[in-house]
């Protein structure tokens, strides 16, 4: 019995980017699951509630909402009426261990900007704010060379991640994974492990892919292989189908 379903967003309900693909496949699979078992939707995404407001208008067309949203750093929000809104208690947990966080690494992030300057050359600061490294590099190598060092020196942040996107490094913070904030919804939703479905497409999706969170676990088509290995080891279901119609496909292995 599927009484909660667990979707990545970008890559995995849509295409990278949240490039749109037809939903229809997913919409009448998702719509057979809500009446049958009364199960619960929700989106788990790296993006920003604010990043997620186009997605959510365009879903909106489409008459076809999640319940609940899980945004950047673990805030949840819940669909009612009104819109989205916050899991007040939870939030402001995040909110403020998040904010304990950037008070302990500014001082951190100073010194790294320090070195960065000194070490690696022909580069250009991005960073409007005192919590952020954002610098772009003309030279791919460098570019490499200065996301090492910079993972190294915060190392002792694990929740602090470092990444690359159009030759820039940056880095991002992330308060709860998505399996941790997934967790804490299941225990306030009163649903078993045993009847969570769960699926996404990359390596930021894999807390969620994990026996604890969910047992019944799987990859779109167009998954990374890191996640298509770790949902072999976990007995789940790898979909052949990429994107919405690989969930459609997944819910369908797992109601049959």
């Amino acid at each position: 019995m599927i009484k909660h379903i667990v979707t990545d967003f970008d890559g995995t309900l849509t295409g990278a980017g949240g490039a749109e693909f037809p939903l229809n496949t997913f919409a009448v699979c998702l719509s057979g699951m809500k009446i049958r078992y009364n199960s619960v939707w929700t989106i788990a995404t790296a993006r920003t509630k604010k990043g997620m407001k186009i997605p959510i208008a365009r879903l909106a067309r489409l008459n076809l909402l999640p319940d609940y949203i899980i945004v950047r750093d673990g805030y949840i929000y819940k669909k009612n009426f009104l819109g989205y809104l916050p899991i007040v208690s939870w939030n402001f947990s995040v909110f403020t261990e998040k904010r304990n966080l950037l008070q302990q690494i500014i001082p951190t992030i100073k010194k790294l900007k320090i070195k960065i300057n000194e070490n690696y050359s022909q580069n250009i600061d991005f960073a409007t704010k005192k919590h952020q490294l954002i610098y772009s590099f003309s030279n791919k190598e460098t570019l490499l060379k200065a996301k090492k060092y910079v993972s190294n020196e915060l190392s002792n942040f694990p929740q602090v991640k470092t990444g690359i996107y159009n030759n820039k490094i940056y880095i991002y913070y992330q308060i709860y994974s998505k399996g941790e904030t997934i967790k804490y919804l299941n225990k306030k939703l009163e649903i078993l492990a045993k009847n969570v479905f769960a699926i996404g497409d990359s390596p930021n999706d894999l807390s969620m892919l994990h026996p604890e969170i969910a047992q019944m676990t799987a990859c779109v088509g167009n998954a990374d292989e890191k996640v298509k290995t770790k949902i072999k080891e976990n007995k789940g279901y790898l979909a052949k189908k990429n994107f919405s119609q690989g969930i459609a496909e997944s819910l369908e292995y797992f109601y049959n």
